[in-house]
């Protein structure tokens, strides 16, 4: 469907995918078409949606020219199950779709939107694209978005659910200015602190979506099921914490230490956490390089005890952006940094991906 206009569409045609060929002013609510009288060269609104179309035409000819073979580029083409949005994403998801294409990644859902007259209707198409992806993203805003008249979940919790119940690996994400303290539904508000949400840039989530397709066998196995220990001093707990949510988006566990109680059971605590983990990272934050010094000298106590050799160990160089040397170094020891603020995606993956 080619939308010169919002109009209200006939019940037959209400699920096909429009190319929006306007937009909405957002403070009054009219729309314009865009491209009229001429396309302009920076009028990205109208190019954007000519590129979309010319692009699935393109997909379409090829595939009727090629009747009987699988409907993309191949029989071992990636799939991805990139979620509907809320209406203010539809922009990025768009800007998502349109690489992962030109990655040769095939997209669902595709041409069509997903039936809204009932949870079921649209539980059952949903369910019916996931079987055919191996990875599942959604991008979040602080909007929760709209409900069927017949559940109390929104659309944007319902395909995160269908995900989970059909053990999909989830890769969730949100822009990382988001304040989530404005939030104020609080579902929406638990989802967006999921364990499988990234707070990064929008070029980061694309690449990040890409990786995770590509990434071996070898090195998915060397994910599965393995615990990893985020040591952290108070003042770096809460850049722990995006780091624990960050690792769980690999299907690894994450341990942060206790942050308060009694100084033997802390001590007990941390002891119990490096005797388990599979791997280790310790925050060199905010902290003073004397307090990492004193935890890689308990690291030197402690790990003679485990039953098995500890996989990985990394400093993670976290905000601020300047650090004192550590003078301090074992063997394997990995330095990661991420002294900018955001997250160095690249290195963890690396790390979390590295087998014993």
């Amino acid at each position: 469907m080619v939308e010169r206009d919002r109009e209200e569409r006939e019940v037959e045609i209400a699920d096909l995918r429009g190319y929006r060929f306007w937009v909405e002013d957002q403070i009054s609510g009219r729309t314009r078409t865009v491209g009229e009288p001429v396309p302009q060269p920076d009028d990205r609104a109208y190019y954007d949606a000519l590129g979309d179309l010319v692009e699935d035409l393109t997909r379409e000819l090829r595939r009727m020219r090629s009747a009987g073979t699988d409907r993309s580029n191949g029989g071992d083409q990636q799939r991805v199950f990139l979620a509907e949005v809320t209406d203010d994403l539809e922009p990025a998801r768009d800007e998502v779709r349109r690489y992962l294409e030109q990655q040769h990644v095939h997209v669902l859902p595709g041409q069509n939107f997903y039936t809204r007259t009932s949870a079921e209707a649209f539980t059952r198409e949903v369910d019916r694209d996931l079987a055919e992806c191996t990875l599942f993203v959604q991008l979040i805003s602080g909007v929760a978005g709209r409900r069927p008249v017949d559940a109390p979940q929104t659309f944007v919790r319902l395909q995160h659910e269908r995900a989970l119940a059909a053990s999909k690996p989830v890769l969730q994400w949100h822009h990382p200015s988001l304040d989530l303290a404005t939030v104020s539904d609080t579902e929406h508000a638990a989802l967006l602190r999921g364990p499988t949400v990234l707070a990064v840039g929008l070029e980061e989530l694309k690449r990040e979506i890409v990786a995770r397709l590509r990434a071996k066998p070898a090195e998915r196995a060397a994910c599965r099921n393995g615990l990893v220990f985020v040591n952290a001093e108070s003042n770096d707990l809460p850049f722990a914490r995006d780091l624990g949510r960050f690792i769980t988006t690999f299907g690894l566990g994450s341990v942060l230490p206790l942050a308060a109680g009694d100084p033997a059971e802390i001590r007990k605590d941390l002891e119990q956490n490096l005797l388990e983990c599979d791997k280790l990272v310790i925050v060199y934050g905010a902290t003073t390089p004397s307090w990492v010094r004193e935890q890689l000298r308990f690291v030197r106590k402690v790990i003679y005890r485990r039953e098995r050799e500890l996989q990985g160990l990394a400093i993670y160089n976290g905000p601020p952006p300047k650090h004192d040397p550590l003078g301090f170094d074992l063997p394997n020891m990995l330095t990661i940094d991420g002294s900018a603020g955001e997250l160095n995606v690249n290195d963890l993956r690396a790390f979390l991906n590295s087998a014993s």
